[in-house]
Parts: C-alpha cells; sequence; structure tokens
C-alpha cells in the first residue's frame, strides 16, 4: 500500500470501523433488552460509570493525576495485576484507574478489592469505543486535558478511538505482555485503522524478540521485555496453600489418591478424560474446572458423567456436606461449580489437562506448569507463545483430536515418573521468565503527560 494510498485507507477504515461498533452496540442493547444475560451484565455494569469516574476525578489531590491500566477481562487483569503491584511499590502516591470492557473481570473486582487497592484507587467499565462516547467518558477525567498519566492496556485492547482521543490530548499511551506470530492482524497495514493505533502507541512491551523484530519491521519501536503472567502464577505457585473451610474440604476429597486437574475446559475435554478410566477406589481422581459454570453447562456436564457412569460431586455440594458423607468424598469426579478456585486447585494435582486447545485457543497453561504439572491440551496453541515454549521443553503434550487426549491423559495418570519428569521441565521454564512485571512496571513509570496543573491552564 503506497504513501499515499495510506491515509484514505485509514479514513475508509475508520469510518467502517465506527460503524461496525455503533452496529455492535445495538445488538448488545437489543440482546439486554429481550434478556440476554451477558448483554444485561455488560450494559449494568456501565450503568453511572461516567458520573462515578468524574466525581472521583475531581476529588483526586490538585496535582495528582490517574494511572490508567485496562484489561479485557479477568484473564487479561491477572497479566496485568504483577504489573500494577510492582508499579504501585514504585510509586504509591500515584493514583491507580482500572479498566475492564468484560463483566467477567469487573464484577469479581467490584465485589472484592484486591491487596493492592488504595482509597484514592478507581474502578470502572471502559467506555464503548465510538468517538462521541469516549468524547464523553474522556470528559470526566477533566475535559480536553484529561487527568491522566498513561494509559497501559494488557496484551491487545487497543481501541483505535479511544486512541486516538488520547494523542490529541497528548497522553502517553503503551501496551504490555503483547504477542503477535507473523501475518497477525494489527501488524497488517490491510487493517487500517487497527494497525494504525498500534503505530500510534507511545510505548509498545512485547513478549518476545520475535514480536518486536515483527514491529520494527513496520516501522514501530518495539522492546522485548517478557511476559508478566510468568511472575504472576509464580507467586501464587509459591504461596501458603489456603486454610479455608472449603479447601480443606477439597484436600480431604483429594484424600491422597493421583489426581488429574482439568482447568478451563469446554465439552472435547471433558467428553475426553471421561474415557480415560477412573475406576471406583482405584486410587485416582479428577478435578473438573469448567470455563462455563453457569447451570447449564453444569447440568450438561455432570448428565454426560452420569451417562459415562462416573461418580461425580459438585464443590458446592462437597462444602454443604457432612464431614465424613461418603456419598460426596467417594465419587472419582469432583465439579468446581464456581470460579476463583483453579490457579489454586492445580496444587493438588500430579497432571494438568488445560482448556480451549480445540476451540479458539488454549487457554493458561503457566498456571499448572507453574506448580510443576505437565500439560496437556488441544491443537490451538499456535496464538501463545508460552504455549509453544512449553512444548519445545517437553512441559506440554497437544493433542491432535479428542481421542488423542483420553490416550495422552490415560498415559500420564499411569507413569509416574514420566509424568513428574515433564512437570519440571514445565515449572523450570516459568521460572526461568520471571521478572518482565518489574521491568514492565519501570518503563510506564517513566511515561509522563503534562501536569494536572498545566492541563488546566
Amino acid at each position: 500500500m503506497t504513501r499515499a494510498i495510506w491515509p484514505f485507507w485509514v479514513a475508509v477504515s475508520l469510518a467502517l470501523y465506527r460503524l461496525t461498533m455503533w452496529a455492535y452496540g445495538g445488538l448488545l442493547a437489543l440482546a439486554a433488552g429481550v434478556g440476554v444475560a451477558k448483554a444485561r451484565r455488560w450494559w449494568r455494569m456501565r450503568a453511572g460509570g461516567r458520573q462515578a469516574l468524574a466525581e472521583a476525578t475531581a476529588a483526586l489531590p490538585p496535582d495528582a493525576a490517574w494511572s490508567w491500566f485496562h484489561c479485557a477481562s479477568l484473564g487479561e487483569y491477572e497479566q496485568a495485576r504483577p504489573v500494577i503491584e510492582a508499579y504501585r511499590a514504585m510509586r504509591p502516591e500515584d493514583p491507580i484507574l482500572l479498566t475492564f470492557f468484560s463483566p467477567s473481570g469487573f464484577e469479581p473486582l467490584a465485589d472484592r478489592r484486591p491487596a493492592w487497592w488504595l482509597p484514592g484507587d478507581h474502578l470502572a467499565a471502559s467506555p464503548w469505543d465510538v468517538y462521541p462516547v469516549v468524547q464523553r467518558w474522556l470528559g470526566a477525567l477533566g475535559g480536553s486535558r484529561p487527568r491522566l498519566r498513561f494509559l497501559a492496556l494488557s496484551k491487545y485492547e487497543v481501541w483505535p478511538d479511544q486512541i486516538r482521543h488520547l494523542q490529541r490530548a497528548g497522553i502517553p499511551t503503551a501496551v504490555f505482555a503483547a504477542y503477535h506470530p507473523p501475518g497477525a492482524w494489527p501488524l497488517r497495514r490491510l487493517s487500517g485503522v487497527v494497525h494504525d493505533a498500534w503505530r500510534g502507541l507511545t510505548t509498545l512491551l512485547v513478549q518476545d524478540e520475535q514480536t518486536a523484530g515483527l514491529w520494527r519491521d513496520c516501522g514501530v519501536p518495539a522492546l522485548a521485555v517478557g511476559d508478566p503472567r510468568a511472575d504472576r502464577v509464580a507467586a501464587i505457585a509459591a504461596s501458603d496453600s489456603p486454610t479455608d473451610a472449603e479447601w480443606m474440604r477439597v484436600v480431604q476429597w483429594v484424600a491422597g489418591r493421583r489426581c488429574l486437574v482439568a482447568g478451563s475446559t469446554w465439552e472435547p475435554e471433558e467428553q475426553a478424560l471421561m474415557q480415560v478410566g477412573w475406576p471406583p477406589g482405584g486410587g485416582r481422581c479428577w478435578i473438573c474446572v469448567p470455563h462455563e459454570t453457569d447451570e447449564d453447562h453444569i447440568r450438561s456436564l455432570t448428565d454426560g458423567l452420569g451417562r459415562a457412569c462416573l461418580r461425580w460431586v459438585t464443590l458446592s455440594a462437597l462444602t454443604a456436606a457432612a464431614p465424613a458423607d461418603p456419598a460426596v468424598f467417594d465419587p472419582e469426579v469432583l465439579v468446581v461449580d464456581r470460579v476463583g478456585r483453579l490457579a489454586q486447585l492445580y496444587r493438588l494435582g500430579q497432571v494438568a489437562v488445560v482448556g480451549g486447545g480445540f476451540g479458539k485457543g488454549v487457554h493458561n497453561t503457566l498456571e499448572p506448569a507453574a506448580h510443576g504439572l505437565p500439560v496437556l491440551s488441544g491443537p490451538r496453541i499456535a496464538r501463545f507463545r508460552e504455549a509453544q515454549a512449553l512444548v519445545a521443553c517437553g512441559g506440554l503434550r497437544v493433542a491432535k483430536r479428542p481421542e488423542d487426549l483420553t490416550s495422552l491423559a490415560r498415559h500420564a495418570m499411569d507413569d509416574p515418573a514420566s509424568a513428574a519428569s515433564a512437570g519440571r521441565q514445565a515449572q523450570n521454564w516459568v521460572q526461568a521468565n520471571t521478572g518482565a512485571a518489574p521491568a514492565i512496571a519501570s518503563h510506564l513509570a517513566q511515561l509522563t503527560s503534562p501536569s494536572p496543573r498545566a492541563m488546566r491552564r
């Protein structure tokens, strides 16, 4: 694409992008109106948000400005969390604005603030990326000169209209923990306004040198700093075991059996694991943590377990049962029917299966690796640097088909020595790749926008 055509193509793609955003927003509103739960949650988290943000901004000390961190959902927050913690340690006086696009990230933190949180911090839903909405939302941050030190985006959350507004206001923008294989959409000039938005970032901090090189080939300075998820999962693995009553019930349920922990599963992984072989009293068990924990999916999963002649119990039933009830402590399968336990549950296992690899892409393989578990998954790992690295070091084995996953899981459960060796390789890779979070935080701490006092002149 020639230099003469490029501005025209950016303008055309921006118009198409805005049209798409308006249409998608309308569909979300329609879905919420007819009672679709996810759409209603999406709109509910944004209700009154701009007014609350304006009030929080007005309450800032005169010379203070927000350090704005944005995450798509809970997974990206887990990636951003060690960066935020490291930044807070470096600059404890800076108020932090944390935003989410999805309710899956916003709702857990709305209910329970993280340990790094201070009274002056603020949680909000990100604005829908259409020009007038972004304009009004940034207006709540101080008008045409928002009281922002910077915007730091976790992984891929680059919204073109948002970036264009902040560029005009002179606010630094950064992405951290990005990973792109060759040919990824943001790298292509054909993507128009998306590519232009990435090129407009002040700082691009990526996971590896390959990604940095691809952006340099596009004329964009990029630094390979690493993946802060390694810091996060290593910290979880090194922390003390929980001591709450629910956790102790799960420990009692495992009771020394050889345990497979299946995390963020979908139907292909669940169906494959039902065929592994879980004989009653056979000294082995399976903890299943579905990606979707809504009532319909849990019912579908437990119905499938019943058809496979497997005994099961849900975490909620286990927690509520009498201390020695054999009906809940003897089954071979524990179905975790709530979120928030997976990262800790891996410490009870000897083998891990991570879901998503037969769908859009594998979920978090670093969590079980940090606990020293060999990892098994489906084939969709191309977009995930850490998964490919774990394959290379022997810590992750990939099944091309669900029936292959059955065979791999059965072998891992039957061969403790081989499984333990693969688990050590996985854990060693995680440990060797820690340290990204403080490095990213240091780069962010150097980003400065005009002082709040100068903004008001």
